[in-house]
């Protein structure tokens, strides 16, 4: 017998009927609203921003197990969607725009027929970098139907009520559709074998045929036995809606959305199980009729891009109970910095928390700057404007119950400010663009630097050339060229050229207008040379 066939016998029969299967669904919990604490605070000292760990041990980031997956603040656009009665995930596509599942708004047993318009208030979509955002109206895919099979058409758009800063959305997977064999992302906020939902995590998963058979599906096993942590990934409930990655030219695409799996382990996420993902390819058209023109922005607000130079991040993972009530993390907020975002986000239902954030000494209850005190969502926010520059004490302390929990904290510049060259900046078209790049591979991360060939720096009116580990070796080099006349469109394109099958991101800054690009290469992807004819305006 094929393998396909005896795999889709012990899938579908496990869940009793080969047309169905079920979703990974929402997990029901009634919210409060979020409200959100802000202090206005004085001017900003030099110092990478840094996140180190008192009076608490903390619970290191790769250790903590998307099931077997790994926590992280990365990935800004991905957020935690509270629904009217439970939770899932939802990507952000446009300033204003939200991609997640149509399972996780509509009533259990509905289809994109029968659903409705589903209600928005007290929707509420949580991004670890900028907050959290009423949703204003939800549209549901008209041909979603779970009764057929899992991944047809599992889609709604999350339109917010108002317009998100500091986070670059996710681009569409356009193109065509994965291939089998493709290696994939899974990000989400649910939950794991033995920990409830409401941290992020992220895996890797490789694309296999569905046991349907679905056409319309993206699809992914998980199977005994199980390989390393971030490596063999499988989605859980609160993960319903949360997005496939895959690697694209430039950047990391879009290429599915969450919707359900197949097999022994759906119910608890162990081996074995099928993933069954909504593919965004094939329905591309109708997720681009909803978004519109808020699609494919490079930046969103008036903040630069979280992760990016100007905006720099970290996070730290801790876990509290009765004995260890307490946790206090310091942070040195850079000179220049506009507005300092600090968010703690816990497991949901376990532990409730506060956050207290202060300049120059620890912060408790009674001394801070700013204090979040939120009651029955684990979450806090504090944003403070134009914070001093130096050392900010952020104390996360338990209320109620026990449990982990994620501490964030983002410095946003302004995009507007002047290039400074140094080893790892880059200053072309006469200092009016500044070149980062950064790099990660399966033994760590870091800043690329500028080469020197002959003792002379690496760097030409127009392109710059980094290496990453060792200084003799070549990596990559980024080129901006001005062709600022009606001919070639009066914009500066943007050339990037790896010599490497590192993770890579390259971003560039206008400091002009402030806006900025980001294109990058996943670990294991070989670079290739590619061109962005317009990238940046003129004026």
């Amino acid at each position: 017998m094929p393998v396909e066939a005896t795999k889709a016998e012990s899938y579908l029969g496990a869940v009793g009927n080969p047309g169905q299967g079920s979703h990974f669904g929402r997990l029901r919990r009634l919210l409060p609203v979020l409200a959100v604490v802000s202090l206005a605070c004085p001017v900003p000292s030099t110092a990478s921003p840094q996140l180190t760990g008192t009076e608490t041990p903390l619970t290191p980031l790769a250790q903590t197990k998307i099931n077997n997956g790994l926590l992280t603040s990365n990935f800004p656009a991905v957020g935690h969607f509270f629904t009217n009665d439970g939770t899932c995930t939802a990507t952000l596509i446009g300033c204003q725009t939200a991609l997640t599942a149509a399972h996780c708004v509509c009533p259990e047993g509905s289809s994109g027929a029968t659903c409705g318009t589903p209600n928005p208030a007290n929707m509420l979509l949580f991004f670890q970098h900028s907050g959290a955002f009423a949703v204003s109206s939800v549209a549901v895919h008209p041909n979603w139907q779970p009764s057929v099979a899992l991944g047809r058409h599992d889609f709604a758009v999350l339109h917010l009520a108002s317009p998100v800063s500091g986070i670059q959305p996710a681009p569409l997977n356009l193109g065509s559709k994965p291939a089998l064999g493709t290696a994939a992302t899974l990000v989400g906020f649910g939950t794991t074998p033995t920990t409830p939902a409401g941290l992020k995590r992220f895996g890797t998963a490789v694309l296999s045929s569905c046991a349907d058979p679905n056409s319309l599906a993206l699809c992914y096993d998980f199977l005994d036995p199980v390989g390393a942590p971030g490596s063999d990934s499988t989605a859980c409930p609160g993960d319903s809606g949360g997005p496939m990655f895959v690697a694209g030219t430039s950047a990391f695409l879009l290429a599915g959305v969450t919707s359900g799996g197949l097999g022994p382990g759906f119910a608890d996420c162990t081996a074995p199980v099928e993933g069954v993902y909504s593919d965004v390819f094939t329905d591309r058209s109708w997720v681009l009729s909803q978004a519109g023109s808020d699609l494919a922005q490079p930046s969103c607000g008036d903040l630069p891009n979280a992760g990016s130079e100007l905006a720099p991040f970290s996070s730290a993972a801790g876990a509290l109970d009765a004995g260890h009530p307490t946790a206090t993390f310091t942070y040195e907020v850079p000179v220049g910095t506009q507005t300092l975002d600090v968010f703690l986000n816990g497991e949901l239902g376990a532990i409730d928390l506060n956050l207290y954030v202060k300049h120059g000494t620890v912060a408790t209850p009674s001394n801070f700057d700013c204090k979040s005190e939120v009651r029955g969502l684990s979450i806090q926010i504090c944003k403070i404007d134009n914070p001093a520059s130096g050392t900010w004490y952020l104390t996360a302390t338990r209320v109620a119950g026990a449990g982990a929990f994620q501490l964030t904290a983002t410095s946003y510049k302004s995009a507007a400010a002047p290039c400074i060259r140094n080893g790892e900046t880059a200053c072309v078209q006469n200092d009016r663009f500044a070149v980062n790049v950064s790099w990660n591979n399966g033994n760590g991360s870091g800043q690329g630097h500028l080469m020197s060939f002959g003792g002379q720096r690496a760097e030409g009116p127009e392109s710059a050339f980094y290496y990453f580990q060792s200084a003799t070796n070549f990596e990559m080099g980024v080129k901006v060229l001005n062709a600022c006349i009606p001919a070639f469109g009066n914009k500066f394109w943007v050339f990037i050229s790896g010599l490497t099958d590192q993770g890579w991101q390259v971003t560039i800054r206008d400091s002009v207008t402030g806006a900025v690009k980001t294109y990058s290469n996943p670990a294991g992807h070989l670079s290739t040379t590619f061109a962005d004819v317009a990238a940046f305006n003129c004026q």
